[in-house]
C-alpha cells in the first residue's frame, strides 16, 4: 500500500469516527442546524418530521379513550394507562394479549402504531388511524387486515 493511500485511510477513518463519536450526544437536526437553519425549521414542520415518533401524548393521533375495534371475531381496544398507550388484541393464538404502543409511523394521512416484539424486533399492530378529519372521511380507526 502506498504512503498516499495510507493517509487517506488514516485521514478518512479519523473523520468517520469524529462524525460517529458526535452525532449520538445530540439529535440529527441539532448536528445539521448549525450550517442548515431553514432546511431544518422546514423539516421540523413538515410531515417527515413525524415520520416515527416514541409513542406519547404528542405524537399520538389516534383514539385511545377506550375506543374499540372489530378484530378477528373478537374486539380490539385502544386505552391510555398512566403515561402509556396500549392496544388489547388478538395474539397469534386467538387469546387476547395487551400491548404497549412504543412508536407512532407516519402522520397524516394514516398513522400506524408499533410494539416492541422483543430481540431488538418491532412489529406494527394490523390497525391505523386515519388522521384526515372527519368531513373528509377521517377521525377513525382502521383494519389494515381481518
Amino acid at each position: 500500500m502506498s504512503k498516499a493511500w495510507l493517509a487517506f485511510f488514516i485521514l478518512s477513518y479519523s473523520v468517520f469516527c469524529t462524525f460517529a463519536l458526535a452525532l449520538p450526544a445530540q439529535k440529527p437536526e441539532q448536528v445539521c442546524a448549525t450550517c442548515h437553519q431553514s432546511q431544518v425549521a422546514d423539516w421540523q414542520t413538515s410531515h417527515h418530521f413525524h415520520a416515527m415518533e416514541v409513542a406519547s401524548d404528542s405524537s399520538i393521533l389516534g383514539n385511545f379513550d377506550n375506543a374499540s375495534l372489530a378484530y378477528k371475531n373478537q374486539t380490539a381496544r385502544f386505552f391510555k394507562k398512566d403515561s402509556g398507550f396500549y392496544i388489547e388484541m388478538p395474539n397469534l393464538t386467538g387469546k387476547l394479549t395487551t400491548y404497549a404502543v412504543a412508536y407512532t409511523f407516519g402522520y397524516h394521512p394514516l398513522q400506524q402504531y408499533m410494539f416492541d416484539f422483543g430481540n431488538g424486533h418491532y412489529q406494527f399492530f394490523p390497525f391505523a388511524w386515519d388522521s384526515r378529519s372527519k368531513q373528509q372521511g377521517g377521525a377513525t380507526l382502521v383494519c389494515a387486515s381481518s
